[in-house]
């Protein structure tokens, strides 16, 4: 388990679908830009009070960096303020 300071917010990032709706099948060279979507896993001690863990998130596309857990997988560490929109 990670203790977060100040502001931070650990993501569990969403990967994008490699489908469209309409069935076409999205090579990955294509998707060139990183998720902007994911789920928090991890809240640092002054981040802000509407956030909850498991709430799922869209944030600036270049925010945070990204690092690895031992069982909590690649996670990217971002300010609550490079969050967009809580689901």
């Amino acid at each position: 388990m990670a203790k977060l300071l100040h502001n931070r917010v650990a993501v569990r990032l969403t990967e994008h679908s490699e489908k469209t709706a309409g069935g076409l099948i999205i090579p990955k060279t294509a998707q060139s830009d990183p998720p902007c979507k994911g789920t928090i896993v991890y809240l640092g001690t002054s981040a802000d009070d509407s956030l909850n863990i498991s709430d799922t998130i869209y944030f600036h596309k270049y925010a945070g960096n990204p690092i690895t857990l031992d069982g909590d997988g690649e996670l990217l560490i971002i300010k609550d303020s490079d969050i967009l929109a809580v689901l």
